[in-house]
């Protein structure tokens, strides 16, 4: 049965873990991109902008 996040109730946050947000019985969904899905002018700049922040 499909359970929608619900705004009024606590949410954990967690760090570097899938998903960000933790709810229980929430339903959760993550989507994985693959290699070739983003264009690879638009992956070389979103490399050169994550290096950039450390």
């Amino acid at each position: 049965m499909f359970k929608p996040f619900n705004e009024e109730v606590v949410t954990a946050k967690s760090k570097r873990r899938l998903p960000g947000l933790e709810q229980e019985e929430t339903t959760q969904d993550v989507t994985f991109r693959l290699a070739d899905s983003i264009p690879k002018k638009a992956l070389d700049a979103w490399e050169v902008g994550r290096r950039e922040l450390g």
